[in-house]
């Protein structure tokens, strides 16, 4: 299926594409990028090691430098935790699409969200089997993360996290520990906190909010089965 059209622009479709598909290979990897066709905005990336694999979506804070064939730090220590839990494919999305490597210039945009981005963040929510939120203590520009993370809990899919900052956002991989694994993340009622479906193995005994969940399965590879954040 084609991806969506960016809200407000379907006038625009009528002169191509609004956004560029790009595949590409990264350390014996697949590699797929879906860009504006401006260039300024990333809507997803893509690597796939083992396409019979778990699909782990990571929602970060905004794009910086990586591309269908290049990763940078961000995306190799996201990539290393997905191997590291078993998973076979990685999505990456972000709270706001516009390519910047100082998260100072979100602020200065006039549109760091991007154009359709949430339709791409629920889009790649569908697809994936447990979706890592990490997007730090920048989430709460303007109140994204909190609208991001609503958004997400209604995809059903499992969220987990890697530790929250003083304000309660989720914490970015990039300085944390590499021995450090995720946990689930609060879920709003027993039916998200118990997803059905590929999804459900990938739940570790979650009791967070008193929400037992017996059907559940420990994640891939020994990932923390600990409800509370460290």
């Amino acid at each position: 299926m084609p991806d969506p059209v960016p809200a407000g622009e379907a006038g625009a479709a009528r002169r191509g594409p609004l956004t560029i598909r790009r595949q590409g290979s990264a350390a014996g990897m697949r590699g797929e990028a879906l860009f504006s066709r401006c260039g300024r905005y990333r809507y997803r990336l893509s690597r796939v090691w083992n396409a019979s694999g778990l699909h782990l979506l990571a929602v970060m804070l905004n794009p910086s430098t990586a591309t269908e064939s290049r990763s940078d730090p961000t995306l190799r220590r996201c990539l290393g935790l997905a191997r590291s839990l078993g998973f076979g494919r990685l999505t990456v999305v972000n709270l706001f699409a516009l390519a910047a490597t100082d998260p100072r210039a979100l602020r200065a945009a006039e549109d760091p969200v991007g154009p359709g981005n949430d339709a791409v963040i629920r889009r790649a929510a569908a697809r994936a089997d447990a979706v890592l939120c990490a997007w730090g203590a920048h989430g709460a520009l303007a109140g994204r993360g909190a609208a991001v993370a609503r958004m997400l809990r209604d995809s059903g899919r499992p969220l987990l996290h890697l530790g929250l900052t003083l304000g309660g956002e989720p914490r970015h991989p990039l300085y944390l520990g590499r021995d450090l694994r995720p946990v689930p993340w609060s879920a709003p009622s027993a039916a998200a906190a118990c997803p059905a479906g590929p999804a459900a193995q990938l739940w570790a005994g979650a009791t967070e909010g008193g929400l037992p969940c017996p059907r559940s399965r420990a994640l891939p590879n020994g990932a923390s089965t600990s409800a509370r954040s460290r």
